[in-house]
């Protein structure tokens, strides 16, 4: 009996012995995991102290770097080189102040020294491309580093790309060999959003330009040194070329574009803002999904600040600039230029110059004259040599030429749209005649017998032409792109010719109110009340479609320029009586989108 409680009483003794080693070992860990999160916590202290401590330099460093460009421009050369330096004391890699710095060297006679600087920055600057290179490529074939910004490039229409845009090395070559669009930067941003990043990466390029581009100074640059150079030129040449090159998304907002540029482009822009205001910033993103500003200006420009020179494209198009004329009509118009112009504190001569007005007006109508010319353009032929069915008697909304009259020679070659059937007492049929002249467009509402109308149907574009769907010249109407619209017209396409929608170019460009291209497709002959072959609406009615109460779904509103598109095709002769499928007509449009003055304009 005293051996089982010596037993018991050993057994006891042993689990407390145990349950102690247990508590210890566990507060053992306990105590090790609170070190370890201490230790973190202070590594992580430490880490941002670090953050605070860079980025406090790097402010230090452009301030630094800022008096020397202010010294350099005061031709303070030793205290600009020292300025210089401190910056470099702060950040040894920072690339402008070693550019300054070499600046001031030369200056100083020290050309050793400057070119010892510039040395050093080419090897900083060839180590950072071959780093992009390296991330870019890893990204692509799904390695780490950052994933990049999550642009839908897949989802989005690819249009043909520009004629004049280079393929090879160019960054714009390398996207269409990729099946990447030119507007894949716009996907995943609103609309505030995309007016600041296309006007960030001119922004940028200006500076790259300065930097890394054999010290090219244009724009608010140029302008600072003293030098004969305008922003609001330089500005005008990136956005034509944007357009050109298929860098702007489709119904883009100009006028609301150029009221943001009024507040940015005093304003100097560099990477490191690019990389503050939207994170990152790498050439080589966008060929793995990404967006990259300079990327996007090596497509405006057609190529690289690294070229150290414009390419043939910029020069071209700068000469156009200097004397805008009709330049502007597809950057937003006239008045929206010289707004800008005036809030930027430039008022060149050839923005507000009588002369310079008078020259682009007789340019203007000299263009028009070629146009009017044109009515015997090969697509009337082609039209007219399709057989048309005789056995179906005239319609109303058919598109007809007129000939073969004796009285009235002057209707004769002239197109037509019909307005009423054939009269079974007198045998005519009534018709509204369109004769486009300078600046307007003569009506005549006539009689005319059958035989002197002749039917042209229209033709559909062949799929061998279309891109979904879509000829270039429609897609040239979308977008407002009156200078390529011209290209196409002037190469003999039908201006009524239907997409495969059944939708003819000038409804396309009706209903996201592009004016310019509206204005060219009448004087080139387009029928204003040629019905769309499935629901039978009418260019009209598409340019009533939006309005206060039913915006367009990709852009504001604009009343002034859907005022002006519902003007022109009034002008031309469209009827707004005239009905759909469903018995709609323009005027129930516009009152159900709230366009009380358009609504007003076709009610009186």
């Amino acid at each position: 009996m005293w051996r089982g409680a010596q037993n018991a009483h050993d057994q006891r003794r042993l689990m407390d012995e145990g349950m102690t080693a247990a508590e210890s070992a566990n507060a053992l860990d306990a105590a090790r995991a609170e070190g370890r999160r201490v230790g973190s916590a202070a590594e992580e202290r430490q880490r941002a102290a670090d953050r605070a401590a860079k980025e406090r330099r790097t402010r230090a460093a452009k301030i630094c770097s800022n008096l020397a460009e202010c010294r350099l421009k005061l031709e303070q050369w030793e205290a600009a080189a020292a300025a210089a330096s401190d910056a470099l004391a702060l950040v040894p890699t920072h690339a402008k102040s070693l550019v300054r710095r070499a600046k001031a060297a030369v200056r100083l006679g020290e050309v050793e020294a400057a070119a010892n600087d510039l040395r050093q920055e080419a090897k900083r600057k060839e180590a950072a491309r071959n780093n992009a290179f390296a991330a870019g490529f890893a990204g692509a074939l799904g390695g780490g580093g950052p994933p990049p910004p999550d642009v839908p490039n897949a989802a989005a229409p690819r249009f043909p790309r520009a004629p004049d845009q280079a393929r090879g090395e160019t960054m714009g070559g390398q996207m269409h060999d990729m099946g990447l669009q030119a507007t894949a930067w716009a996907h995943g941003l609103g609309v505030a959003q995309q007016h600041e990043w296309l006007l960030d990466c001119y922004r940028m390029r200006v500076d790259d330009d300065m930097c890394w581009g054999g010290g090219q100074l244009r724009g608010l640059y140029g302008k600072q040194a003293g030098e004969d150079s305008s922003i609001t030129t330089d500005f005008m040449v990136f956005c034509k070329l944007a357009v050109r090159h298929d860098v702007v998304p489709v119904g883009w907002d100009w006028p609301a574009f150029l009221r943001v540029a009024e507040t940015l482009l005093p304003y100097a822009f560099e990477k490191a803002d690019a990389k503050e205001k939207w994170g990152r910033e790498n050439v080589f993103a966008v060929l793995t999904g990404g967006r990259s500003l300079r990327a996007t200006a090596e497509v405006v420009y057609a190529n690289s600040c690294q070229e150290q020179g414009p390419s043939a494209a910029m020069r071209a198009m700068t000469r156009r600039c200097r004397h805008p004329g009709p330049e502007w009509h597809d950057v937003g118009g006239r008045h929206a230029w010289q707004a800008l112009a005036r809030a930027l504190g430039e008022d060149p001569a050839w923005w507000t110059s009588a002369a310079a007005d008078d020259v682009g007006e007789e340019d203007e109508e000299d263009d028009y004259a070629e146009i009017v010319a044109s009515r015997s353009a090969p697509w009337r032929a082609a039209a007219q040599a399709k057989e048309a069915d005789d056995s179906q008697p005239l319609q109303p909304q058919d598109r007809v030429m007129v000939s073969g009259l004796v009285g009235r020679p002057e209707l004769n070659e002239a197109l037509a749209t019909v307005l009423l059937p054939v009269d079974p007492v007198s045998g005519r049929c009534c018709v509204r005649v369109r004769r486009p002249e300078v600046g307007f467009c003569a009506l005549d509402d006539v009689k005319l017998k059958p035989q002197n109308l002749s039917k042209m149907p229209l033709p559909t574009v062949a799929p061998a032409d279309a891109t979904d769907g879509f000829h270039p010249l429609h897609i040239a109407a979308i977008e407002g792109r009156a200078e390529r619209a011209e290209f196409y017209l002037s190469q003999g396409t039908d201006p009524d010719l239907l997409d495969a929608d059944g939708w003819t170019p000038l409804m396309r460009a009706c209903l996201w109110a592009q004016a310019e291209v509206v204005q060219l497709l009448l004087a080139h002959g387009a029928t204003p009340d040629v019905p769309a072959t499935t629901t039978g609406s009418t260019a009209l009615m598409f340019a009533c479609m939006h309005g206060p109460l039913r915006p367009p779904p990709t852009m504001p509103y604009n009343a002034f320029r859907h005022k002006l598109t519902v003007e022109s095709l009034l002008a031309h002769g469209a009827q707004p009586a005239i009905g759909n499928a469903k018995g709609e007509s323009a005027r129930m449009w516009a009152r159900q989108s709230g366009a009380e003055e358009i609504h007003q304009m076709l009610s009186d």
